[in-house]
This record gives C-alpha cells, structure tokens and sequence, in this order.
C-alpha cells in the first residue's frame, strides 16, 4: 500500500524541521561557549588594566595532575599547586571552565606539557590576558616522537612525553629552574628536592628495567597511543587501535587482529579515559589480557610501576 503524498509530504517537512532544530541547538551551544571564554578573557583584559589585581604569588597552575606530582616535589611546602585538568577527563579534548580560569589567573605560574589539545587551544589567550602569569613549557629539551599523516603528509608531535622516567627527570630539571627564576630565596630547597626526587625516578627505572629484561614478547597493544615514550626507553612496541585521533575502523581492527596474532600481543590496555569497547573485542580474539591503566593518574609512579607488572606478568 503507497502512502499518500500530503502523508509523506508532512513527514518530510517534519523531519526537516526536527533536523533544523537539533542544528540550532547545537549551534547556540557551541556559540555560547566560544562567547563564554570570549567574554571570559576580555574581562580579564579589563580588569588588569583599571583595577589593582592582587595575585597570589604561591599559586601555581598544572594542566595535569602529572605534572603536580612532579611539581609537589620539587616544590615541597613553597607553593600551592592546582591542575586544570579533572580527574577522568582527557586532556585532548577538554576545555577549562571560567572558573578555572578565573582560579588560574589568581596565581603567578601555568606549568604545561606544550602539546595537550585544550593547552594548545588556549595557551595564546593565556599568554595575551594574563601578561602577569609566568608560563613554562615542561618539554623544553625531550625529543619529540611524531607520527605522520597519511591524509596531508604532515607530522605531529606526540603529547605523552611524561610516561617516559627519564622524560620525568627532564621534565622535573624544568620545573626546578622555573621554580628558582620566580622564588631565588629557596633555591636551595628547590635543588635538594630535585636529587631526592631524581634518586626515586632512578629506582623507579632500575625496577621497570629489572621486570622487562627477560620479557620475550614485547609488543602491546593500547587503544590510545598514550604509552610510545614508555616503549621507546624499554625497547617495546606499541600497537593502537586509535589512528589519527580518530577510533580504529572495522578494517584497521581486522589488520591489528593479524598483527597482533603474529607478534603474541599479550597485554591490551584500556585507558580510563577512552572507550575500551574494540581493544576489549581484539583482546577476546586473541586471548590477551587487557589491563585497565590511567596514565594521567597523580600517583606517576605508582601508575608507571603498575604498567610494567601488567606486562611481566
């Protein structure tokens, strides 16, 4: 039986009009949040330039809580140190409230990774609207592992450049010296924290070294490529189902199925963060093991260490 046309020419209109309506909802809340962080920035032009702004010269800023675990350290009791970044969130696609903004520009200091999607996004307007804030770019000195797309030939840098102890150890000599360009008087403070701090990163490696020396199988795969840094120091291979930033297709699935058949990928990590629906699967097909990590977890070491028992055993 054929539906009659006014029928069909109803449902038609209908669709098109739910389809504007869902179209203009996401417009406007997508416009709102630009103005929002627009508005945000410019007030705080406006305040720095027609009022007194008192600053709390022991606040510091973190874009991850990586980053604090490190800061604390070296810091010690100099300084208060919050993050940007909530726990559980991934700092690829997140975006800071006004509040934390607002709380950022209390402080003296914004200590970043360099290359975090949201960092990226708004580190100029940082920079433009908080003239007082002293930035520090932590991966000053780490050689950048970058990985290529096949879409425009470019290359790009990977973020990850803390799940790497020695990376850490630079990182952490970084801190230490934007910490005795704002604060000369405790330098001495700064410094010693530093070697105590360097000693536990070297304990650190000499037990990740100690676990993975007799591994015989040393590929994993991930779902997002959080972990080339770690590989890179320990000589593994890192499989990710992620690709481009963009989720694994059925074909690219199907190939990591193969690879991962022919390298004896024991060990499949999920991160907190991201949806663990295709390593899960590919973990099935191939009788591994997959292994729940949070690479953005304060506790660095304990994650790191966590990481190299789940692929010794």
């Amino acid at each position: 039986m054929r539906c009659p046309s006014h029928l069909l020419f109803k449902t038609q209109k209908k669709m098109k009009l739910t389809l504007h309506h869902h179209l203009a909802q996401l417009h406007s809340t997508l416009l709102y949040r630009s103005l929002t962080f627009l508005l945000f920035f410019q007030l705080l032009g406006l305040s720095s330039c027609q009022y007194e702004y008192k600053i709390d010269e022991r606040l510091l800023t973190v874009s991850i809580e990586p980053l604090r675990y490190i800061t604390e350290a070296i810091a010690g009791d100099c300084y208060t140190i919050t993050t940007l970044t909530p726990e559980g969130v991934s700092p690829e696609s997140y975006m800071p409230t006004p509040q934390q903004f607002a709380k950022m520009n209390d402080g003296s200091a914004y200590i970043y990774i360099g290359s975090l999607g949201f960092e990226m996004q708004n580190i100029s307007k940082i920079i433009e609207n908080c003239p007082h804030l002293y930035v520090v770019d932590v991966s000053s000195n780490i050689p950048a592992i970058t990985h290529q797309h096949s879409c425009d030939a470019s290359d790009s840098a990977d973020p990850h450049i803390w799940t790497s102890p020695e990376n850490i150890k630079i990182i952490a000599r970084n801190i230490c010296k934007a910490l005795v360009h704002m604060d000369s008087t405790n330098t001495l403070i700064y410094k010693e924290n530093l070697v105590k701090f360097n000693h536990h990163i070297d304990s650190i490696d000499y037990a990740i070294r100690h676990q993975l020396k007799d591994l015989k199988h040393r590929t994993f795969l991930i779902n997002h490529p959080a972990l080339a840094y770690f590989a890179k120091q320990y000589k593994l291979h890192q499989l990710s189902i992620e690709h481009e930033g963009k989720e694994g297709s059925a074909e690219r699935v199907a190939q990591l199925i193969e690879q991962c058949k022919r390298d004896s990928v024991k060990t499949v990590f999920i991160q907190k963060q991201n949806s663990g629906r295709a390593a899960q699967r590919i973990a099935e097909e191939i009788g591994a093991k997959t292994v729940t990590i949070n690479p953005l977890n304060y506790r660095w070491d304990e994650e790191i260490l966590n990481i190299a028992n789940s692929l010794s055993r």
